[in-house]
């Protein structure tokens, strides 16, 4: 596949996950190929990140992933469950274009149960619909400064980002991500659900600890 990196480690990613016995199978990267920050916008098929994107999403529906974790963007983003690159890709164009008749990235109607944890009720979603992506929103002193709703707009970028935060918590980036308000996250197996929680830490304020602010989960038997 084409992509910005060593086809060693591409060789290296599928022979890993094809060998695992393991029940969950999710992948760490440094750059982000599902997001909303400015910087990622796959507005050229010459950029790094639509390289990325065409040659891993696919890549990580086909090997089984479950979670694909990702950082480097100082900004909290997350998917629902996608298959593939979220639609059809136009070989002319390069653009990914919507299917109506399969579930993909950013379905409102994505399967899910709700359960409670931390005292929250959460949606917990099937990752047999596809990879769930999720940038990990690291500690930052200018969390928000990053944020493009032109990511999610798949006539401005050729890989939209299906980024769910705000259709998920009614979250102001503006305002929930402002300067000085910095996330870290927690994930936690139990019997057959991963339980990813994420906590706002005031930068100024360190004494009053995280305060949780999102949570969702995947379920599987």
């Amino acid at each position: 596949p084409e992509a910005s990196h060593d086809d060693e480690q591409i060789a290296w990613l599928i022979e890993d996950m094809q060998k695992t016995d393991k029940k969950w199978k999710i992948v760490i990267t440094h750059e982000a190929i599902q997001t909303t920050s400015t910087k990622n916008l796959t507005t050229s098929t010459s950029k790094a990140t639509y390289k990325l994107a065409k040659s891993l999403m696919p890549l990580a529906t086909e090997l089984g992933i479950d979670l694909f974790i990702s950082g480097d963007r100082h900004l909290y983003t997350r998917t629902y469950p996608i298959y593939g690159l979220g639609g059809v890709l136009n070989e002319t164009t390069g653009a990914v274009e919507k299917y109506e008749d399969e579930p993909g990235l950013g379905n409102p109607d994505a399967t899910y149960t709700v359960k409670e944890f931390n005292g929250r009720e959460t949606k917990l979603f099937d990752p047999s619909e596809g990879v769930t992506y999720l940038v990990l929103g690291s500690v930052s002193e200018s969390e928000g400064a990053g944020y493009n709703a032109d990511a999610l707009d798949p006539t401005k970028v050729l890989i939209p980002c299906y980024d769910v935060v705000v259709a998920e918590t009614g979250c102001d980036f503006a305002t929930d991500f402002k300067d000085g308000v910095a996330t870290y996250n927690t994930v936690t197996v139990q019997g057959d659900d991963l339980i990813i929680s994420v906590y706002h830490f005031d930068l100024s304020h360190p004494e009053l600890g995280g305060k949780l602010f999102d949570q969702f989960g995947l379920t599987k038997k």
